[in-house]
């Protein structure tokens, strides 16, 4: 596969799944976002925070590595004085991954001992969609209230399983059912 680099937080960086998530995103400016948000594309003005960004870029560090934000909207719903600005996490699988009705959200990072992506979650959307590259079409997308989802985990109200993948991190699954029991899905594709 691609090259891979150490980050900050000691977790591999993979060019290859990288680029794919960035290809993932911009289907997403024009096929995902506009309903997500109810708006025309044209009214949503994304900040990126792509691997390279980050890798050169003290604020998309900080997003991405501390605060688990990978892209901020700016939503010109109008009326307004300025843009709605969103913050989101995304998360873009392959066709293969649709079958399983729930979502993962990293959690540890168990070969540099840190933290993953599970306690840095500050964004107002976690986006879980499976895109089909080869026809450029979402098959399925959620985006999840990560605000009540995390109220949920803290009060033990929603289920969860953990289990550790290749990376040798450990990972929360989430299920669908589960999410639209409490509300927390914003958006359903």
């Amino acid at each position: 596969m691609g090259a891979n680099i150490e980050t900050r937080a000691s977790t591999k960086y993979n060019k290859e799944y990288a680029d794919f998530s960035d290809r993932a995103h911009f289907s997403a400016q024009s096929k995902l976002y506009p309903d997500i948000f109810g708006v025309d594309k044209e009214n949503i003005e994304f900040e990126f925070n792509t691997g390279e960004v980050m890798e050169h870029n003290r604020k998309g560090e900080a997003l991405d590595g501390d605060l688990g934000i990978d892209r901020v909207a700016r939503i010109d719903k109008g009326g307004f004085k300025e843009p709605i600005r969103v913050t989101i996490q995304e998360r873009f699988r392959t066709p293969e991954f649709l079958g399983f009705n729930d979502i993962t959200i990293t959690e540890w990072n168990n070969a540099s001992d840190r933290r993953s992506e599970f306690y840095k979650l500050t964004a107002h959307l976690f986006v879980y969609a499976f895109w089909d590259e080869k026809r450029d079409k979402f098959l399925d997308a959620i985006a999840v209230n990560t605000y009540g989802l995390m109220n949920r985990v803290v009060r033990g109200d929603i289920n969860y399983d953990r289990k550790t993948n290749c990376k040798d991190q450990t990972f929360l699954i989430f299920d669908v059912d589960d999410l639209e029991k409490y509300n927390l899905i914003e958006y359903r594709m």
